[in-house]
């Protein structure tokens, strides 16, 4: 399997890869710089400070598109399972194999913004991909959008679901 690796990231060595990121908090952008460094990874990556609803799609060729990497936040702000309690907890409801994971986007800001989010999206991203790893499955549905596949993944501890969405444009009424 290293081989195999190894010959398809050789194939792809002299493509180039344009990679753009943002995030309202300075820190992370900070973060993402070092951790890029730390990592070796050859050039330097576009990380800006700014609000996602500020976003625009990079100047790419004609008729190309990108792929978008959402990770919001899970366990802080919303109340996941994972979050805030502590394992110990008996007041935290273990949730079963078979169990749902919840639907619990509760802060009315952030459910806002989803909305407003999306909407972005849909006006700035056209034919874009879009990849948003959560731990609440009403989540994407904020968005108002299909996700085109639901991948269960593990975020350490947090049982999280990978959303893959394909972009189009809103289609404004006649």
């Amino acid at each position: 399997m290293k081989e195999d690796a190894s010959l398809l990231m050789q194939q792809y060595e002299a493509t180039p890869l344009f990679i753009s990121g943002s995030d309202i908090n300075e820190q992370m952008v900070a973060i993402c710089k070092r951790n890029w460094q730390k990592a070796y990874l050859p050039g330097t990556p576009s990380i800006v400070q700014i609000d996602a609803l500020q976003v625009k799609a990079p100047n790419l060729e004609a008729g190309k598109t990108g792929i978008i990497i959402f990770n919001p936040p899970y366990g802080e702000r919303l109340e996941i399972k994972g979050g805030g309690k502590g394992v110990d907890d008996p007041e935290r409801k273990q949730r079963g194999a078979r169990d749902p994971l919840p639907k619990n986007i509760s802060d009315p800001e952030f459910v806002d913004f989803l909305v407003q989010f999306g909407r972005h999206l849909k006006d700035r991203f056209d034919g874009w991909q879009m990849d948003i790893l959560t731990a609440d499955m009403g989540l994407a549905g904020q968005l108002r959008m299909k996700e085109t596949k639901r991948t269960p993944l593990f975020n350490g501890a947090i049982e999280c679901r990978l959303f893959r969405f394909q972009i189009r444009k809103a289609v404004s009424p006649p």
